[in-house]
């Protein structure tokens, strides 16, 4: 499980639950994605450390996403699809081995109709087929597919 997990002032954070596993602490309310809350020095010790981070000079509220396990881009099955509500910030990742591996930007190729970022992005979802669809909160829908 890959969870989108927003944070408290300064840092979003990604994390991973590896199958069959249970009970990690994540870190609430000592650290912040990787960092201290809400001062240095803590003690992160039992705690398990995000896969992903960004801090908010990038984005105010990480948007969990879902894993693209369409037909239509085999490249892209497997990878997680996260973004960022304030600012329309689309990234991907894979994890293998519990580690987050492959970290790409989308946002500037996934653009919202008349151009601008995905801007207001408040989920992720599938359709029957599995192919991936990120909903704004103004009720725009939009469907990842290669352009032709």
């Amino acid at each position: 499980m890959i969870v989108g997990d927003v944070g408290q002032y300064e840092w979003e954070e990604i994390d991973h639950e590896p199958e069959g596993q249970g009970g990690r602490n994540y870190g609430w309310k000592r650290m912040e994605g990787r960092h201290c809350f809400p001062n240095p020095p803590c003690d992160s010790s039992g705690l398990t450390m995000p896969i992903a981070e960004y801090g908010h000079q990038v984005g105010c509220s990480v948007t969990g996403g879902k894993i693209y396990r369409g037909s239509a881009l085999p490249e892209l099955s497997g990878v997680y699809f996260y973004g960022d509500y304030c600012t329309g910030l689309i990234r991907s990742l894979r994890v293998a081995g519990g580690v987050a591996t492959e970290d790409r930007d989308w946002t500037a190729v996934l653009r919202r109709s008349g151009g601008g970022p995905m801007q207001g992005l408040s989920s992720f979802g599938t359709d029957g087929r599995g192919e991936l669809y990120l909903i704004l909160l103004s009720g725009e829908v939009y469907r990842l597919e290669r352009k032709p």
